[in-house]
């Protein structure tokens, strides 16, 4: 299996519980920091919106995004 990739930046909230969850889980993860090119063509090439937090692995980026109200709803499911 891949190593799977987390895009964001460290104050992003939605970046933040995706982390909290993957690491409850003991998913292992790479954090990968988009601050320093949010908006610019690295970021557009991940995710066309220019959102956070974007998941992948070292070959296959794929962009997911939910609102806030459903991503608490999936982390408090996922933590019981």
């Amino acid at each position: 299996m891949s190593e799977t990739i987390v895009y964001g930046f460290p104050r992003s909230t939605f970046v933040n519980i995706v982390r909290l969850v993957l690491t409850h889980k003991d998913v292992a993860y790479r954090f990968e920091d988009l601050e320093p090119v949010m908006g610019r063509s690295e970021h557009l090439a991940l995710h066309p919106f220019n959102r956070v937090p974007i998941f992948g692995t070292a070959t296959s980026p794929f962009m997911r995004r939910a609102p806030s109200s459903a991503t608490s709803t999936r982390c408090s499911r996922a933590l019981g």
